[in-house]
């Protein structure tokens, strides 16, 4: 009875493990997929499962569970940087080797970063910075969207500075940075267009935001939760 309960189960895991690894073969062109990537890819150079290393992690201090490899392997939860630092010394691989790659990674304003910049930045290679000062149409547009953001942060009745708290619980990122890239390019679009488009995923979004703070003491308890120290109760 054992055997048969056991056999649907390993088969389940080859299925999840054959999943991360054909996604790695699509994986776009953000940070976290790369590192989502380069983790497949020492497991697999280790003969790890997402079973072991979720143990490895755990025995290293974070709480990690088989199914978050596998959301980290399949793209459905990006990577904390402590995390990244504990992948590290499971693997026995500097924090560089997890940001492998030789092509360039989106930043949330739309432009690209060379990855071996951000290693160099890591490994305190990089040249001194170029310290740009925006246009005023940038600075205007910045402020702009800060304004737009103190809107939507009042319709959902919450600070905002709880906005980019929030998003960063339910999208894995900023407000800002999570709408840029669900807008998409607009350069080909009129003014009045791009500012339909946006507002059309600002709703979405804030929708998103309602559903994961629910209703009645619910929604208190997750919003008590912003203000309360972890391991202390409100």
């Amino acid at each position: 009875m054992r055997q048969t309960i056991q056999e649907p189960t390993r088969i389940l895991a080859v299925l999840r493990e054959r999943h991360a690894a054909s996604i790695v073969s699509v994986m776009g062109s953000r940070l976290e997929h790369v590192i989502a990537r380069n983790i497949t890819e020492l497991r697999t150079e280790h003969n790890a499962t997402q079973s072991d290393l979720a143990a490895k992690m755990t025995a290293n201090g974070f709480k990690w569970a088989t199914n978050r490899v596998a959301q980290i392997e399949t793209l459905h939860r990006p990577v904390a940087l402590l995390e990244v630092v504990g992948l590290s010394h499971v693997f026995s691989v500097s924090v560089s080797r997890l940001l492998a790659g030789d092509e360039d990674v989106d930043l949330p304003s739309g432009e690209t970063m060379p990855l071996k910049a951000v290693r160099d930045a890591l490994e305190g290679k990089q040249p001194p910075p170029r310290i740009w000062t925006p246009t005023v149409e940038e600075s205007a547009a910045h402020q702009a969207t800060g304004e737009d953001l103190r809107k939507m942060a009042a319709k959902l009745e919450v600070r905002p500075a709880d906005l980019d708290t929030l998003a960063y619980r339910v999208f894995g990122q900023s407000f800002r940075a999570e709408r840029e890239a669900r807008t998409g390019d607009v350069s080909g679009l009129s003014t009045r267009s791009a500012q339909t488009k946006r507002g059309h995923v600002s709703r979405a979004l804030i929708s998103d935001v309602e559903n994961y703070l629910g209703e009645g003491p619910e929604r208190l308890d997750r919003l008590t939760a912003l203000h309360t120290p972890k391991g202390k109760k409100s």
